[in-house]
């Protein structure tokens, strides 16, 4: 195949990856924006109390203060000093929904994908920042 059409079917399949992330890049349930928000805060004040407060048995159980310390040490600084949120998907695990979204961070140290799983009664089952 000449490299025209090569470099031609590549930008077609990019164009295509392009408008099927585009429609599928909807909005987030607002419970699950207003938990990522709530969580975000807690991060940044330090918060352990409020960081689980809208979580699952299995979230506030799982989730020792020392292992929010640790995180809130990497990151509650940083989401002081500014970030924005992009919604990206919702996917299905372990009978929950899963939210992705992307925050970008001012200090330019790099991005990262959160995960944020609510359960069916519509608490916190889970948080991952990557």
């Amino acid at each position: 195949m000449p490299i025209w059409q090569t470099r031609l079917l590549g930008f077609a399949m990019a164009m295509a990856l392009v408008g099927a992330s585009a429609a599928h890049a909807e909005s987030a349930p607002d419970d699950a924006d207003a938990h990522l928000e709530q969580l975000i805060d807690a991060l940044k004040d330090g918060q352990h109390e409020d960081f689980i407060s809208n979580g699952n048995d299995a979230f506030k159980s799982n989730l020792r203060e020392s292992m929010f310390e640790s995180v809130q040490q990497h990151l509650g600084g940083r989401f002081a000093d500014g970030y924005e949120v992009r919604y990206l998907s919702e996917i299905h695990q372990y009978g929950m929904e899963v939210h992705v979204y992307s925050i970008h961070f001012e200090d330019g140290e790099g991005d990262l994908i959160a995960r944020l799983a609510i359960d069916p009664a519509r608490d916190i089952g889970g948080v991952w920042f990557h």
